[in-house]
């Protein structure tokens, strides 16, 4: 199912996340701040109905 509400830079995240880049890799590619990232994971989170416990990683590489 597709979610309307992720922008492009949403999809970029979640497209280096599942190539596997971690978090500091992705600051540097991306051209932000460590702790955008992550704040970035914690709203990706909550627009895909994911508890705050959950892994976006895991979820990631079962879909």
């Amino acid at each position: 199912m597709i979610n309307y509400k992720l922008t492009d830079n949403n999809l970029k995240l979640l497209a280096f996340l599942k190539m596997g880049f971690n978090n500091n890799e992705i600051s540097f590619l991306l051209n932000i701040s460590l702790a955008a990232v992550k704040k970035s994971i914690q709203r990706l989170k909550l627009k895909l109905d994911l508890s705050p416990k959950d892994s976006l990683r895991a979820f990631l590489f079962n879909i």
